[in-house]
């Protein structure tokens, strides 16, 4: 991966820079690792059986190296037990021991250093009532100037719900235009089976389905966005509503909130 662009781990973090990130971060580590093919998922045969990941291994060299935090996140799946399938109990009890219970460590150790060392974050350490430790998050004015088109992006898909009978094919383009950072729209993910089930309906008369350019946004700007959203990673969006199911499936149970000794901030701003 170009390390002059963000991750979708990165840029989930970025727009919000906090504690509390951990598991958005987590899910898109994972749809990062799929979409470079280093795991795949196993549907669940029955509704009595747990859906699997499966280890790309022997791994083989990928066309450039992955980052660090992509690197601890297959580190963490490949060290837990033997073989290189894992069901969905097993890919979380690794994910929380390596990374703790709400997978803060998981952003604390591996995502929000790489967006420190390139001056995009700033992390402030203390002791709530001198007592407890609390990591804080800053975005520097770098740091503003890159997030700013993906929280216009975010607002943008908010009003996914609304759009899908007002206009349907917009609430399909945004969510395309999003892509991997749909994981950051709750409202928006609760929405899939619709959005499914619309693009399955529309899926001849949208083909090739483009990208809805947000208003106000320069081209360049703009094309920036479907960069950081999208990733070049190999999912249509039919594959794309799969793949965050499944990694949501994958990562429930782990506490979001929690950030494992680091506390929560977050915000704009900064030097």
């Amino acid at each position: 991966m170009d390390r002059r662009l963000l991750t979708p781990a990165e840029a989930a973090l970025l727009i919000a820079p906090a504690g509390g990130t951990a598991g958005k971060c987590l899910q898109a580590g994972l749809l990062s690792l799929l979409g470079a093919g280093r795991i795949a998922i196993e549907p669940a045969p029955s509704v009595l059986k747990e859906p699997a990941l499966l280890l790309a291994l022997p791994l083989l060299p990928t066309a450039a190296p992955l980052p660090r935090h992509l690197l601890a996140l297959e580190q963490a799946l490949i060290g837990y037990g033997e073989g290189n399938r894992l069901v969905r109990s097993q890919v979380l009890h690794a994910l929380q021991k390596r990374f703790g219970y709400g997978f803060g460590r998981y952003l604390h150790e591996a995502v929000a250093p790489g967006l420190i060392e390139r001056g995009l974050l700033a992390r402030q350490d203390s002791k709530w009532l001198g007592i407890f430790p609390r990591t804080r998050y800053q975005r520097t004015a770098r740091g503003d100037a890159l997030a700013a088109p993906l929280e216009r992006l975010m607002l943008a898909v908010e009003k996914v719900p609304s759009l899908l009978s007002s206009d349907p094919e917009q609430a399909l383009r945004l969510a395309r235009s999003a892509g991997v950072l749909l994981v950051m729209s709750p409202k928006a993910r609760r929405q899939i089976p619709a959005l499914r089930k619309l693009f399955a309906e529309r899926s001849d008369d949208l083909a090739p389905l483009t990208y809805l350019s947000i208003d106000g946004e320069r081209e360049d700007e703009w094309e920036q966005v479907l960069e950081y959203g999208d990733m070049a990673l190999a999912f249509d969006l039919d594959s794309l509503f799969d793949s965050l199911d499944a990694v949501g499936d994958f990562t429930s149970g782990g506490d979001s909130s929690a950030s494992d000794g680091g506390g929560d901030g977050g915000g704009g701003g900064g030097d």
